[in-house]
């Protein structure tokens, strides 16, 4: 899928925008949107201190929700786990690559 992301030079510039539609799901609290009640993470359901979360539940509820989305996944993996987890993402067909923490 490709999108009109910004501006270069006064033209637009059209660019491949699964990277860029990732970081906006995995930064957007899902029911926040009014227009697209659910597009986005629940990310205060896993970060509620009543209770403990698994990071592999974590990890397959991200990938559940790329998928719902229509995200070609080509890897994913943990680059870093110490005090925060850094999670690894490269999409199909992009050179662009996406990271979260959490």
């Amino acid at each position: 899928m490709k999108d009109i992301t910004k501006f270069k030079n006064n033209d637009l510039e059209v660019l491949d925008v699964q990277t860029h539609r990732a970081y906006n799901l995995f930064t957007t609290q899902e029911g926040t949107l009014i227009y697209a009640p659910d597009w986005g993470i629940d990310l205060d359901f896993f970060l509620s201190p009543d209770f403990k979360v698994q990071n592999a539940s974590f990890e397959s509820y991200l990938l559940q929700k790329l998928a719902r989305w229509g995200f070609t996944l080509a890897a994913f993996n943990l680059i870093k786990q110490q005090f925060k987890n850094i999670y690894g993402f490269v999409f199909k067909n992009e050179d662009n690559k996406t990271k979260i923490g959490g």
